[in-house]
């Protein structure tokens, strides 16, 4: 390409917009720039500051209104009912009623933000025109990791130039849209649930397989820009305060350079380029210096010991470099220099173009050997083979896309003229027509003799997008129609992979003619429906889309497993197919991708501002100038004499403007600022700008952040969704009455309204019970008013002193459990200060025994070596009761057989702890043993009591007893032991059934406190709205994912409106067995905040939202982070 020199004062592109370019890209700007730029700049800096100063006049609060880089892309809600069905199943009738339904239902963010509904969404969004530039809330660097890469500066989010995905598409399209999306989450679920941090998850076992690309979590990395063009944003964390290299090599073992530069590199870049978050970037920048010692003489050595700084080439490559590896890193290479503005990635990557340009191709063919020569620096031209499959593909791949991502400079002109050599050479050499098959494809050729295979494998089928990719710059016409029709050809042979297959899946590898099978696993591979995407976005011919969702419809019936997909192994038998054990990472960073992009309108991730390497990692690409080189080198000078001068103005007028704009600010130090505690997982309230809302405490450090919790709605069709908001509303009228009556006191009169100020100490326990509660379900405003309480109202220091004890249990789960979970949820460091004072008040109510009662439990033993406790203790004798006493799972011992478990799996499995997990096991073995009792007339199972030391069953369960249903489903979760685990889970499958019997059996549907067998016989006609029947259902539900689970607590949810409502919340009913007297008591437990409604919305909620394998409930409901660090001590 022609262009004049970057210097020239007449290139016609202003020295500031070639600046700007730059840093729009992400690349590290130049050392000296022209008097011109910092003119330009200077006044530009003037212009931006008196414009602050006018809206400070107009609207001081204009400056507290931030917006996190979360909301770049606003996107396609999952879980809705486009994937409710089975995708093979969908016909065009459905597709339509369910894109419609899409159309009517609100969608969600990508990272936890409440956006329009997606048609709504494509006019009304505001924020592809006005969030050019974001704020992020900083995080808190782990203990682990005191100076971590996490800080996230404002910057211009690349996230910003990618517009809504569903702009440009029909109905159909849309519904495709979510259904892929839909698939994505299933596939992340299986990861992420387990083996998250992983390299890889068995898609069929559920294997974590942590070490298959080096132990770098593989999977999570390359799945980043899936996730965040998804708006499936969960996984930044760990790669900001869990990735580590610095094990890499010290087991012996070496890494792949290409695959590790591809899959890990290529996700942080793109990560980076598409969030603008500095953490992506600096854990690339770790991970590029550690590769770097693997290249020398112009080649990376494909295996390298990054411990040992050793490296060498594969023996099955007869210890020589392969084409495909050694001319594919130079697009992450480049980009990785840009970034940073460190040259030396490029350079030793581009090392080898240097060789392709003095070698020259085979024969002048523009073709290249497979194999090349380490020692001697030359291509083999002695038992190789030339192909455009397997060995070779990326190679000329990246000739086109390097090319492309430099902006087409002029120096990278000789990249383009490879690639065009090397098309010329495909169509004269390999590509072949097959005239039985009607079909066009392209043969591998061996050297010496130039002899062809006429066989083609699945990883050639990128060829058709590279091809028509190559059209859209080329600027000969006749060729673009050549190479187009190529393209076209080479496509209708790929789909043919697949439809010619009962299964609709591809083979990897076919000859021909026939479509002969050769090797009949579909991996899961990308390259057909990568090429699909260009085809279509460059002919814009539907069939592509169309062909494109004929394959995805046959990966959900084939590949789909519990955990995942796996690769089908006998695509060619009309059998059920056999699925192996392995998921690729690239089916989640390539494949779902490809047919997500395909499905999109060509403007959603646009060719002309991305390129997406191998591994399908989008890259912005540079500005294409008019000067020769202008794409990265400026040139531009700042004259020494001006350079102090202009310095200390700019300074001063920076200061000084400064100091005006705080004179201005007439607000005290408590000044708003924005609030974003919960990363806004709502829906309800479509407008995706932060909230704004008063801080009223400077002595805070209120720095809030949300990790784990992923959007409420996300996995959830519309039932649930509606059923969620219900209960929402519930929980609202609750707080209200609360709020309005009583804020502040320890609980509300339901009926009367009446405020009862001290109940348990005068601490606000119904606020602070119900803090999380708040907070999961969205709830800012209430929660931030409840903040403040905490903030500014909540004291420890009157406890006592009218003579009144406390109940430190009560206090501690209500309380100290409510301050807790509210910390291990916002991060607001309030809650915790609040925490410790309240701790070390109730320090001095335990004996000095250390860590004493589990010291008990180890020494005293179970009753009879029963398993069980009796529910007694004589402190004086740090003894259980013998006489006088009994055992029970119910009322006075329930929550110490649910601690045994729960304390183990918050502490991480440890080994300190493992005597928790076998005083539970043999708890459950003497329930069943000594308390589990069938009644033959109700046919239902219940836990009696025992007296001792009678050893006497008195045949009765009260409520609080239901708690163990879903605390025996929740220990099966991860039991190693299969028959100990479906043993358990059969236990917990009919306690529950009896459980909610309780319910039916009551014309209130409500259920008594206490009931006795046979005849579910009414011992306590009260209703206290407690929680743990639905609790039970809640981790039942999460457990099987039986939906049944769920429609009985929505059963049970319906009655407690229908008869515990109030005026001023929900009251106890009395009598559950009257429905002409169900007497409402003046009562509402702080309970029914704290768990009640909390289990009833997470119950309708998807698994991964407050996943179980990330937190742990405390026996009040409060989740609780699970400890991540097993080594530490209690």
């Amino acid at each position: 390409m022609a262009g004049t020199d970057a210097d020239s004062p007449d290139n016609g592109f202003h020295p500031l917009l070639q600046f700007l370019c730059l840093l729009g890209n992400g690349m590290a700007p130049p050392s000296k720039v022209r008097v011109q730029l910092f003119v330009c700049c200077l006044v530009l800096f003037v212009l931006a500051q008196g414009y602050i100063l006018r809206r400070l006049s107009v609207e001081p609060k204009a400056l507290t209104t931030s917006s996190s880089y979360d909301d770049v892309i606003p996107h396609l809600r999952g879980g809705l009912a486009a994937v409710t069905s089975p995708v093979s199943e969908l016909n065009d009738e459905a597709i339509e009623n369910q894109a419609r339904d899409a159309t009517a239902r609100p969608s969600e963010g990508p990272w936890h933000v409440g956006v329009p509904s997606i048609s709504q969404a494509a006019t009304s969004s505001p924020l592809l025109n006005e969030h050019d530039q974001v704020e992020t809330t900083p995080t808190t660097p782990s203990s682990s990791q005191t100076s971590s890469p996490t800080s996230r500066k404002p910057t211009a989010a690349v996230g910003a130039f990618v517009p809504h995905p569903d702009v440009g598409v029909d109905d159909v399209q849309r519904s495709r849209m979510l259904a892929i999306r839909g698939a994505m989450q299933h596939a992340w679920s299986g990861y992420e649930t387990h083996a998250f941090g992983a390299d890889e998850v068995g898609p069929v076992s559920g294997d974590r397989k942590q070490d298959v690309w080096g132990g770098l979590g593989v999977t999570l990395v390359d799945a980043l820009d899936t996730l965040y063009i998804m708006g499936m944003a969960r996984a930044r964390d760990w790669v900001a305060t869990e990735l580590d290299f610095t094990h890499l090599g010290k087991d012996g073992d070496n890494i792949s350079v290409f695959e590790i530069t591809i899959r890990e590199l290529g996700g942080l870049l793109s990560a980076y380029d598409l969030s603008g978050d500095d953490a992506f970037r600096a854990r690339a920048v770790e991970l590029g210096e550690l590769l770097l010692p693997a290249f020398a003489n112009g080649v990376f050595y494909t295996q390298f010991n990054v411990f040992k700084q050793t490296k060498a080439m594969n023996g099955w490559t007869g210890y020589r470099g392969l084409l495909a590896d050694l001319g594919t890193l130079q697009l992450e290479l480049r980009r990785l220099s840009d970034v940073t503005g460190n040259p030396i990635y490029a350079e030793r990557g581009d090392a080898f173009y240097d060789i392709v340009q003095r070698e020259g191709s085979y024969e002048h063919t523009g073709l290249f050997p497979v194999h090349f020569e380490v020692e001697s620096g030359t291509f083999s031209t002695s038992n190789s083979l030339i192909t455009i499959g397997a060995l070779g593909d990326s190679f000329y791949e990246y000739l086109l896309k390097v090319w492309l991502y430099s902006g087409q400079r002029q120096s990278d002109a000789f990249l383009r003229d490879l690639y065009n050599d090397a098309v010329q050479g495909i169509e004269t050499s390999l590509l072949r027509y097959s005239k039985p098959d009607d079909a066009y494809y392209l043969q591998e050729v061996t050297i010496p003799g130039f002899s062809g295979q006429p066989k083609q494998d699945h990883l050639l089928c990128f060829v058709p997008g590279m091809l028509a990719l190559g059209t859209l710059t080329d600027t000969d016409p006749a060729r673009v129609v050549k190479h187009l029709d190529m393209a076209k050809k080479l496509m209708k042979t790929c789909y043919n992979l697949y439809s010619r297959q009962p299964t609709g899946l591809a083979p990897d590898i076919v000859t021909f003619p026939g479509f002969a099978v050769a090797d009949s696993r579909y991996r899961l591979r990308p390259e057909t429906v990568e090429s699909l995407m260009y085809l279509y976005r460059v002919t814009k011919d539907p069939m592509y889309q169309d062909w494109g969702w004929q394959i995805f419809k046959a990966i959900e019936k084939h590949a789909k497993t519990s955990f995942g997909y796996g690769a089908v192994l006998n695509v060619d038998s009309a059998a059920a197919a056999h699925v192996e054990d392995k998921m690729e990472s690239f089916f989640l960073a390539e494949t779902l991708k490809y047919h997500y992009l395909l499905q999109s309108a060509p403007s959603f991730v646009p060719l002309d501002k991305f390129v997406f390497n191998t591994e399908a990692h989008p890259f912005r690409t540079r500005c294409k100038l008019k000067s020769t080189n202008a794409a990265v080198e400026l040139s531009m000078q700042f004259p020494n004499r001006l350079k102090i001068p202009l310095v200390l103005v700019l300074v001063a007028l920076f200061v000084g403007l400064q100091i005006y704009i705080v004179s201005r600010l007439d607000i005290s130090p408590t000044a708003d600022r924005s609030f974003d505690a919960f990363s806004r997982p709502r829906r309800w309230k479509p407008s995706p700008s932060p909230i704004a809302v008063a801080e009223k405490s400077a002595a805070a450090n209120f720095a809030p952040r949300q990790k784990f919790i992923p959007l409420p709605h996300e996995g959830v069709n519309e039932t649930q969704i509606a059923r969620q908001d219900a209960i929402r509303r519930a929980m609202q009228h609750a707080w209200s009455g609360y709020e309005t009556r009583a804020f502040g006191a320890d609980e509300v009169a339901p009926v009367s309204g009446e405020r009862r100020q001290n109940v348990w100490g005068g601490i606000g326990v119904t606020l602070v019970d119900s803090l999380d509660t708040l907070y999961i379900m969205g709830m800012h405003d209430e929660f931030q008013r409840a903040r403040d309480w905490v903030a500014n109202e909540l004291e420890f220091s009157h406890l006592g002193r009218d003579g009144d004890t406390i109940s430190v249990f009560e206090v501690i789960i209500r309380e100290l459990g409510g301050l807790l979970s509210a910390y291990d949820l916002s991060q607001d460091n309030l809650f915790k200060a609040k925490a410790v004072e309240l701790a070390d008040l109730l320090l001095p109510a335990y004996e000095d025994q250390g860590d004493a009662f589990y010291d008990v439990i180890q020494r005293e033993g179970s009753y009879e070596h029963t398993g069980l406790f009796p529910v007694h203790f004589e402190p004086d004798s740090g003894t259980f009761s013998r006489s006088d006493t009994f055992v029970t799972i119910g009322a006075l011992g329930d929550s110490f057989y649910e601690y045994l478990l729960k304390v183990w799996l918050y502490s991480g499995k440890r080994a300190d702890d493992l005597f928790l997990r076998r005083t539970y096991d043999d708890a459950v073995a003497g329930m069943e043993k000594h308390l589990y009792v069938h009644s033959v007339p109700d046919d239902a199972y219940f836990l009696q009591e025992l007296r001792i030391p009678q050893m006497e069953g008195t045949p009765q369960q009260d409520h609080l007893l239901c708690f163990v249903p879903g605390m025996l489903a929740l220990g099966s979760v991860g039991e190693t032991n299969a028959t100990k685990a479906a043993v358990h889970l059969d236990m917990a499958t009919k306690l529950m059934h009896t459980c909610v019997s309780y319910y039916t059996r009551q014309p209130t549907g409500l259920a008594p406190d206490l009931m006795h067998f046979p005849g579910f016989d009414v011992l306590n006609s009260i209703y206290k709205l407690r929680p743990e029947t639905i609790e039970s259902l809640m981790y039942m539900y999460r457990v099987t994912h039986d939906p049944i689970y769920r429609e009985w607590g929505w059963t049970i949810f319906e009655a407690i409106e229908k008869h515990a409502k109030t005026t001023f919340g929900y009251g106890a009913v009395r009598n559950v067995h009257n429905l002409t007297d169900a007497f409402i008591e003046d009562k509402m437990e702080s309970f029914f905040l704290a768990e009640t409604l909390k289990y009833h919305y997470l119950l309708q909620s998807a698994p991964s939202f407050v996943p179980l394998d990330q937190y742990v409930f405390n026996t009040e409901a409060h989740p609780l982070r699970i400890n991540r660090n097993p080594a530490t001590t209690n």
